[in-house]
């Protein structure tokens, strides 16, 4: 007989990532049909979430269970960080198309989508580019920038004065109040706050908790470059691209949303509650997850 540790043990062999994880979605299936056991008394270890995780959300979606992945998700792809990201970098850099599309498609520029749509579209058909931003709209036809200069002016008020800003006074200190004036004035809070709703009311308690903790270390980052650069006058782009680097290091952590949710996770990083059934997958002759 098993030692009493070892009771309830199994063992089994897969021919790769994905028969593995389609034998544990099985074996889950069976505890939930058979065992009524819940979702959220299961749960995976996994060597690698990056490479992992993805087969293992693939799979689950296959077999109808809901899961949590305990990943990190990057703190840049934010809509909040890419607003602030690309209206440094087109005040620095005389409006160039590129950032001014990325920025309008935030949703938090000052523009809707819908019209940041309508902006880029007579953007691009009229070659709009640099000084062109800073003055009333008069190419195409008469109802075309009659009907782009309203956008216009709800884009560019607060990216003028972030400009006139950044290029008035170079320290880290007034560079990072200038962002925080920029994002008051853009309406940055309603906006943010309008995505928060449509998150709560479908349900994403993921999604809401990520992006709640983005605008928080946003914050936290500029106040840490203050703390440590405050009166250091930064050269042309040089505070966006420091705002940047650290930004990048940053990454947002979600907490279970207490709901009957399988987990997914790394022995490194996450905090088992009590389990019925544990899946450790990956072990091999030498290695373990």
């Amino acid at each position: 007989a098993l030692p009493i540790y070892m009771r309830g043990l199994e063992i089994a062999r897969a021919a790769g990532k994905e028969q593995e994880a389609d034998a544990v979605a099985a074996r889950m299936v069976r505890l939930h049909r058979e065992n009524s056991c819940a979702w959220r008394d299961m749960a995976v270890i996994v060597p690698d979430l990056a490479s992992d995780g993805p087969v293992f959300r693939r799979v689950f979606r296959n077999y109808n269970i809901p899961c949590f992945i305990d990943e990190k998700r990057p703190l840049s792809g934010h809509p909040l960080v890419r607003l602030v990201v690309h209206a440094l970098r087109a005040a620095e850099a005389n409006y160039p198309q590129k950032d001014m599309a990325a920025l309008m498609k935030t949703g938090l520029a000052g523009v809707t989508l819908e019209e940041a749509h309508a902006l880029e579209n007579y953007m691009i058909a009229h070659g709009v580019r640099g000084n062109a931003f800073r003055r009333p709209f008069q190419r195409g036809s008469e109802e075309e920038a009659a009907a782009a200069e309203p956008l216009r002016l709800k884009l560019m008020g607060p990216l003028i004065q972030l400009e006139q800003s950044v290029k008035k006074d170079r320290r880290v200190l007034a560079q990072a109040r200038a962002v925080l004036a920029y994002l008051e004035h853009t309406g940055e809070k309603e906006a943010l706050e309008a995505v928060h709703a449509r998150l709560e009311l479908a349900g994403d308690a993921a999604a809401l908790e990520a992006s709640a903790q983005a605008e928080d270390t946003l914050r936290a980052v500029l106040e840490q470059a203050v703390a440590l650069m405050g009166d250091v006058a930064a050269a042309r782009g040089e505070f966006v691209r420091m705002l940047q680097s650290a930004l990048r290091q940053e990454d947002t952590g979600i907490i279970p949303t207490g709901s009957d949710e399988a987990l997914v996770g790394t022995w490194e990083r996450t905090r088992l509650p009590a389990l019925r059934a544990l899946f450790v997958t990956g072990c091999a002759d030498g290695a373990f997850p």
